[in-house]
């Protein structure tokens, strides 16, 4: 896979998912308007990247077409994936301002990336909120493990997960509102 095929998954693979979500919205199966991206290891590139076009994707009208994803979560986050790289989201005014989950094995090699990304990301809420990063959270669990064994065979971190989620976004459902996206 090169970078050519990485952009055509952000492009095409991806938008063919937020195709079949809207989908579900519109059966009023789903709130799109309360997404949460997750993305492990290189998928956090993608999920962070995907959540930048989504955010820069404008609005037409009275008809809503992006802005969809309310919190971000990466486990053992990759810093590049095929010359797309995660660290976008420190240049784009919208994304620092999610809420974001960062969870890593601490005994891992993926905690130096992962602690280099809450740093960052705190530094830019830390300016942008005076001094209230509250909404963002960093995970290091006692291991090695990394990926998506970090998640399959360390109970907790599957727990953080759903607890952030159900702090940031389906509390705060109030500020989400259900849209037809027809």
């Amino acid at each position: 896979m090169g970078p050519a095929d990485v952009s055509a998954m952000l492009a095409r693979d991806l938008e063919s998912v937020k195709a079949f979500l809207k989908e579900k919205n519109n059966e009023e199966i789903l709130n799109l308007n309360a997404l949460t991206m997750i993305g492990v290891g290189e998928g956090a590139v993608l999920a962070t990247n995907w959540a930048i076009r989504d955010w820069n994707f404008p609005s037409t009208g009275s008809r809503k077409q992006g802005q969809d994803v309310k919190a971000l979560v990466m486990v053992s986050p990759e810093k590049m994936l095929k010359g797309l790289k995660l660290d976008n989201l420190f240049r784009d005014r919208f994304i620092p301002l999610l809420p974001t989950l960062i969870v890593a094995g601490g005994e891992g090699s993926d905690s130096t990336e992962a602690t280099r990304i809450h740093k960052r990301l705190e530094g830019i809420k830390r300016r942008v909120r005076k001094g209230d990063p509250s909404d963002l959270k960093l995970e290091m669990v006692p291991t090695s493990l990394s990926e998506a064994q970090l998640v399959q065979q360390v109970p907790p971190v599957t727990q953080a997960i759903v607890r952030f989620i159900k702090e940031q976004v389906i509390a705060k459902a109030g500020q989400f509102p259900w849209v037809d996206r027809s």
